[in-house]
């Protein structure tokens, strides 16, 4: 089953990035925002892990950074994070923009140190796919980014402070105002 969604979040990740004849219209994505955005806070483990990890090998697309399948988020972590940046660059409009931030923003919710970690990667894509564009989300990103700075992990909280280095350096100040309100 693992196998199966890593393919499908795959394929559609690939659709989405090579999206040039409005396969992402608005009701598309409306339905397929939740169901994607649900696989968030689920992740193999065990054997399913490593059948994971070796049907991206076999498949010759290993998504993420190297050495992504000894990563804390994993291969399928980190195809969730490539799905859902190249869903929302897909959709182009900050209309469309708004909705899955606020999914992946949600999940940061989690008890879980892996979701946490896997949202956060997926929020520093999009800063770096969208730049400048990600501005218009960085209001509400703001108390969630907050509230993980404090977090029990060393590691959510150390990866939360990378990302706020990187939106202060798109934004241009010091986001420690906005955090301490």
């Amino acid at each position: 089953a693992w196998v199966l969604r890593l393919k499908v979040i795959s394929a559609l990740s690939l659709c989405f990035q090579h999206d040039s004849v409005g396969f992402l219209e608005p009701e598309r994505f409306e339905r397929l925002l939740p169901a994607i955005a649900s696989q968030l806070d689920s992740a193999p483990e065990g054997a399913a892990a490593t059948a994971v990890d070796s049907a991206a090998s076999a498949a010759g697309r290993v998504p993420g950074p190297e050495g992504a399948a000894a990563s804390p988020i994993g291969v399928f972590g980190w195809a969730l994070v490539e799905c859902l940046s190249n869903m929302a660059v897909a959709s182009g409009t900050d209309d469309h923009w708004r909705p899955l931030h606020h999914a992946v923003l949600m999940t940061t919710r989690s008890d879980s140190v892996r979701t946490k970690l896997t949202a956060l990667e997926v929020v520093s894509s999009l800063v770096g796919r969208l730049a400048e564009e990600y501005l218009v989300l960085l209001p509400e990103a703001i108390p969630f980014l907050a509230e993980l700075m404090e977090d029990t992990s060393h590691a959510v909280e150390a990866r939360t402070q990378e990302l706020v280095a990187q939106l202060e350096a798109i934004a241009g100040e010091s986001l420690d105002p906005y955090m301490k309100a």
